[in-house]
């Protein structure tokens, strides 16, 4: 009977080591995108918005992994309207606001540990966003990272306290 119960654990580690090294991680398993996770949190609607009217819906549903820097609602809400009214779309140019929104996206996937190795990182405008470690936690620019490691299948969001203003020339690039 011990040696009956023995298998059954072996068979179980073995089946859950199968299970998490060929399905990816703890993620959610092909259930989650990261417009999903943005959609569903009300502190993130603003953003949400934006991505829509930018028409970038298709960036966070693409299977190839990147790292979103998602600002809260109360981080949009501290910023002076005339600044944001520079990315608003112009007729149908929407270029200034997609790479207002492309300024948040990092190229690679990191989650929280891996970024407070890095003092830099490039965002989907090609310039290097400033990383540094502070008592707080991670400072992405002048940001906080606030909340996170919110994994989805094509994605980690990390949820920031301000919003990331893109550097000057931005739309020359």
């Amino acid at each position: 009977m011990k040696s009956i119960k023995l298998a059954i654990q072996r068979l179980t580690v073995l089946l859950l080591f199968i299970l998490f090294t060929q399905c990816g991680s703890f993620r959610n398993f092909g259930t989650t995108t990261v417009l999903l996770l943005i959609s569903e949190r009300e502190e993130m609607s603003h953003m949400y918005e934006l991505i829509k009217e930018a028409e970038l819906t298709d960036l966070l549903l693409s299977d190839t992994p990147h790292t979103f820097l998602i600002p809260t609602n109360a981080a949009f809400d501290n910023i002076q309207p005339a600044i944001m009214e520079e990315f608003m779309p112009v007729g149908d140019d929407k270029s200034a606001l997609q790479a207002f929104i492309k300024n948040h996206f990092l190229v690679d996937e990191y989650n929280f540990e891996a970024l407070s190795d890095m003092y830099t990182a490039e965002n989907m405008i090609g310039d290097a966003l400033t990383l540094r470690n502070s008592v707080n936690g991670i400072m992405v620019n002048q940001a906080l990272i606030i909340e996170n490691d919110l994994f989805a299948d094509n994605g980690t969001i990390h949820v920031l306290d301000q919003i990331l203003l893109p550097t000057p020339g931005y739309l020359e690039k």
